[in-house]
């Protein structure tokens, strides 16, 4: 223990200290106050940051983590103000969905005024209305067309005992019930008989065969063999068929399973299949799908314009997992396509865009920068990126925020409306209801720039609004581009919640598996195609389908494809298909 005596004798001498201080030139006073500064500054944004994390971890704990407008907010607004600077009254109510209604209704009049009435259908890629998330259906639900149906009657037991002739039918009640029956793997063997020649007409029926297959020896054996050819599976033999392989590939990639409860799932349906092997078959079909997602890649690359993403993934490693990143390219109405690579950089985004001259619409990263210029691609910002950014300051500057929010809540609300539209119709109303809006937020953030105190979620807010300017404006003048990059945030996410089963990728080549088939997967959602069925189809057609013709078989052309005399013989022909259908009819249940 210290002795308190030997304290009292410590001497601080204000004089000397003070004389040292004078000592000391002013350049070294001049840096010492620039490092005051620059730790002060540190020390703000390391509270500001603390604060949002905060804010962030009581919002998980007790609200909804969507970026949404409470009722009672919208009444701050300031819709007067807004409505007069768009030319219209204010609505009675002050609603800001009223208001919309309201803008939307004056510009699809003003539209056909200047007779830009509806000009056709748009191009699969020119439609906004495809980046909507789809509506799920409300209300009882009603089997679909796949689901096997059966119809019952059950007669009163008087009427078994004394018969139909004692009573008179005068109508019916009916209900229906969905039942389910257990799933079941099914073990097919394939016999393939050998035969031997023994007349002239039989050797000389084998030799033509033969000749058609190429398979003609160059000497002549002293007895000819025939035997049918083995059945073409999608991995060369291999075990699986292709109903099992399109049932590993929805659960494991649609159904987010991973290998460890797919063991568990087919086992229980009678057969264990190790891990292994479920992984190994699906790293043989890489192989087979390459050459049709090489074909949709090229075919996105010339589309008019394209939304993509990236988000993290770990990738296993003997120490420590490392970091790798998946990628998403998507062209609505068209494809979905997911790439992996191991660096976030602009190397990466090559791999995936090539030489891509048409319109990007995606956040603002700095990877994307060396894509844009006067021979390159167009620049395309998403305003959901920007809202965000106001979202972050509701908690420390909340009046600011709100003049913020409600400006853009109310061009959120017109871009609804106007997603039905043509792409004429679009551009015409953006310029006469959106453009006003938009223009009302630059202003809005000059008016505040110079006050925000550096560091703080709104001047972070004010920046990127100012620096993205041009980019988010982009929108204004093209009817097919989104206002937002939503659609790939929503196709990354079924990468993030098959994240939160799996936790991380066992390899370089585990993740080009999962980004194949998420590719195919998604696509067929964007599509309205059950995967699984596509997946089963395209298997049995792949093997034997012409590499030049190979798009067609991609889920944006699958439809008129599957409706081809072509396609339906080659489906019929198939082994596989026709015992699946003779046992769905002696054993339906």
């Amino acid at each position: 223990m210290s002795d308190p005596a030997k304290k009292s004798d410590v001497r601080i001498d204000v004089d000397l200290v003070a004389e040292q201080f004078d000592a000391l030139d002013s350049n070294t006073h001049r840096e010492a106050l620039l490092e005051a500064i620059r730790s002060r500054d540190v020390y703000r944004k390391l509270t500001e940051d603390l604060r949002e994390k905060v804010e962030k971890l009581e919002i998980g704990l007790s609200g909804p983590k969507s970026q949404r407008f409470k009722a009672e907010e919208n009444g701050q607004l300031s819709l007067a103000i807004l409505a007069q600077l768009l030319g219209s009254d204010p609505p009675a109510d002050a609603d800001p969905k009223a208001l919309a209604e309201q803008l939307a209704a004056e510009a699809e009049a003003e539209a056909e005024q200047a007779g830009d009435a509806d000009d056709g259908k748009d191009d699969e890629t020119g439609d906004p209305g495809a980046h909507r998330r789809p509506r799920k259906p409300t209300g009882r639900r009603t089997a679909g067309e796949r689901i096997a149906k059966a119809t019952v009657e059950i007669v009163p037991d008087e009427v078994k005992r004394l018969g139909t002739d004692a009573f008179e039918r005068i109508g019916e009640e009916r209900s229906t019930t969905i039942e389910r029956r257990v799933s079941s793997l099914v073990e097919v063997t394939v016999v393939r008989p050998k035969y031997k020649a023994k007349t002239q007409e039989a050797i000389l029926a084998v030799k033509e065969s033969r000749a058609e297959l190429g398979t003609l020896p160059e000497q002549e054996p002293e007895s000819w063999i025939t035997i049918s050819a083995r059945p073409e599976l999608p991995i060369e033999h291999g075990m699986a068929g292709p109903g099992l392989l399109a049932n590993l590939i929805v659960r494991r990639f649609d159904d987010h399973l991973p290998y460890n409860r797919l063991e568990n799932v087919y086992e229980r349906e009678g057969m264990r299949l190790g891990r292994s092997t479920l992984y190994g078959w699906l790293d043989a079909l890489r192989g087979l799908f390459a050459p049709l997602l090489e074909a949709m890649l090229m075919d996105a690359r010339t589309a008019p314009y394209v939304c993509t993403d990236a988000t993290g993934v770990l990738v296993q490693a003997p120490r420590k997992c490392s970091r790798g990143h998946f990628w998403v390219l998507v062209v609505p109405g068209r494809h979905v396509i997911f790439a992996f690579s191991r660096k976030h950089n602009a190397e990466a985004v090559d791999e995936l865009l090539g030489d891509y001259k048409g319109t990007v619409v995606a956040d603002a990263h700095s990877v994307f920068d060396h894509l844009y210029g006067a021979d390159g691609a167009t620049e395309a910002g998403c305003w959901g990126h920007a809202r965000a950014y106001y979202f972050k300051t509701l908690a420390s500057e909340p009046e600011i925020a709100q003049e913020f929010l409600g400006n853009l809540q109310v061009m959120f609300l017109l871009e609804r409306k106007f997603a039905s539209k043509s792409r004429k119709q679009r551009r015409q109303m953006r310029a006469t209801k959106a453009k006003p809006i938009v223009d009302n937020h630059f202003a809005l953030c000059h008016k505040y720039e110079d006050t925000a105190l550096d560091g703080t979620p709104l001047a972070a807010a004010i920046r990127y609004s100012l620096n993205q300017e041009v980019a988010l404006r982009r929108f204004l003048t093209d009817g097919r581009l989104p206002a937002t990059n939503n659609i790939s945030e929503r196709n990354l996410r079924r990468q993030a919640v098959g994240r939160k089963n799996w936790l991380f990728v066992g390899s370089d080549d585990g993740a080009e598996v999962n980004t194949t088939f998420a590719t195919l997967v998604a696509s067929c959602r964007l599509q309205g195609i059950e995967p699984e069925a596509y997946l089963r189809d395209v298997l049995t057609l792949l093997p034997r389908w012409p590499r030049k013709r190979v798009l067609e078989l991609a889920p944006c052309n699958w439809k008129q494809t599957r409706e081809q005399p072509e396609t339906q013989q080659r489906l019929e022909d198939d082994l596989f298909r026709s015992i699946m259908g003779e046992l769905d009819v002696i054993h339906p249940d």
